[in-house]
């Protein structure tokens, strides 16, 4: 079941960014599974790096208690701590030694203003370990002409390919298990594959803008109405 994006809302503004700073975007629910706990290492690095690295990020839960899967990783602390969650994701980057001066944390957004956020953003981040489906907020980012890194897995693959993103092909098995269950088997990305990548963006701004626009002409075979056409065809054919 391939989602779709809105060609009314989603499509691309060349020229919109300025280059005054370097900003990362990433997007989806803030849990495990999405992988922002690579986001926030990966960030931390980069702005120790570089002073004009900011992270945009859209990572507005209505299922909190899918983040305590994020005490499993590896590569940040984890603890809630606040009433907003706003404080509680400022609580997150002082724990873990991001600059929190050049984040920006978006509350719930409407789904038609995210165009108008993207368009001010240099490269999408979506080190993601699972996707069943597509990954919705990656089309919807690569519709506006935008480059993005993305974990070549799972549901990724019906979405991005080395002409038009930034692959994270470096990946490895993880079962995730719960007193002593398994119930789930994800990929797990490699953090300095994700660093690198980064500094390639940041070093490599016109090629990744190329890249963006490519993937901006890719994501109209994505409409809502071409997928749906390919979904009865399947129906039909069984």
């Amino acid at each position: 079941l391939l989602q779709g994006i809105d060609q009314e809302v989603f499509y691309p503004t060349p020229g919109a960014k300025s280059n005054e700073m370097f900003v990362i975007f990433s997007g989806g629910k803030f849990e495990y599974r999405k992988g922002q706990d690579l986001v926030l290492k990966s960030v931390q690095i980069l702005q120790e790096r570089y002073p004009d690295v900011v992270l945009v990020n859209c990572w507005y839960n209505l299922w909190p208690r899918t983040m305590n899967l994020m005490r499993l990783s590896p590569h940040i602390a984890f603890d809630l701590k606040g009433d907003s969650w706003e404080e509680q994701m400022n609580h997150l980057y002082q724990l873990n030694g991001l600059d929190a001066r050049r984040i920006v944390t978006c509350p719930l957004m409407q789904n038609s203003e995210l165009r108008l956020l993207y368009e001010k953003t240099d490269v999408g981040l979506f080190p993601n370990r699972c996707e069943g489906g597509t990954n919705l907020v990656l089309m919807e980012y690569m519709a506006c002409g935008k480059p993005v890194i993305a974990s070549y897995s799972s549901g990724h693959r019906d979405v991005v390919a080395e002409g038009n993103a930034v692959l994270l092909k470096n990946l490895r098995e993880n079962t995730l298990v719960d007193h002593g269950v398994p119930f789930a088997r994800w990929d797990e990305p490699s953090l300095d594959e994700v660093v690198e990548s980064l500094d390639y963006a940041y070093h490599h701004r016109d090629s990744m803008r190329a890249l963006g626009a490519r993937a901006g002409e890719d994501m109209k075979r994505f409409t809502w109405g071409k997928t749906a056409e390919t979904l009865l065809r399947s129906i039909q054919r069984s």
